[in-house]
Formats: C-alpha cells, sequence, structure tokens
C-alpha cells in the first residue's frame, strides 16, 4: 500500500498533523470488539457491527444510492472508515437527547451559546 501522501497530492503527513491537532481519538480503529461483532446497532436497527459494514463496503464499491458514481469510493482507507459512521451516530444521538429535554429542533438548529455547550458537551 502506498502512503497517503502518495495517493493524493497536497495531502502530506505534516497537513494531516496540522488539521487533526486537538482532535478526540479512541483505539480500536472505527472497529468493536470481535466478540461485539454480531451484536445489534442502536443506531443501525436491524444491523449488527458486521451487517452494518458489510453494507458499508457495498456502498463504497457501488455508490450511495447504488449506482451513483459521484459517490463510489475506488480506495476506501479501511482502518478509519467506521469513524464517519461513529461520528453520525454520536450526533444522531446528540440531537435525540436535545429533543428529549425539550429543545426544538429550530432551536438546535440556531443554537446560541448555551445551547451549543449543552449539544457539545
Amino acid at each position: 500500500q502506498k502512503s497517503i501522501e502518495d495517493r493524493v497530492p497536497g495531502c502530506s503527513l505534516d497537513a494531516i498533523n496540522a488539521a487533526y491537532e486537538g482532535a478526540v481519538t479512541v483505539v480500536g480503529l472505527g472497529k468493536p470488539l470481535s466478540e461485539d461483532m454480531e451484536k445489534p446497532l442502536p443506531c443501525f436497527k436491524g444491523h449488527s457491527p458486521r451487517s452494518f459494514r458489510t453494507l458499508l463496503d457495498h456502498h463504497l464499491q457501488n455508490g450511495f444510492p447504488e449506482g451513483d458514481l459521484s459517490t463510489i469510493v475506488s480506495d476506501p482507507y479501511d482502518d478509519v472508515k467506521g469513524f464517519a459512521v461513529d461520528a453520525a451516530c454520536a450526533f444522531a444521538f446528540s440531537l435525540q437527547s436535545m429533543l428529549k429535554q425539550g429543545y426544538t429542533m429550530g432551536q438546535v438548529q440556531h443554537a446560541d451559546d448555551e445551547i451549543y455547550q449543552r449539544f457539545t458537551t
């Protein structure tokens, strides 16, 4: 496999480090423990981590919606492809929590400082 620096012009390791500075990360490379691969996912009903990763791989290869050539990822970076999915779930659960606390969708969409702080902490 080639380094990202060799594959994507302008995407140097220094640029990645600068962009990632201060980011939150956890170990595991976006993949659940092997013993959890068949457990139901709370964010994607009807899927386990294994079945969802299979579906994700399918759509990376075939596009989403299927056949949309502009969304095909011919050479995905396998070690981090699950991070975007995890981020979408974190956002969805945060939004769900705010709505359960009585905030409206409009308040969340046009958040003042207090609402923004509640959403992000």
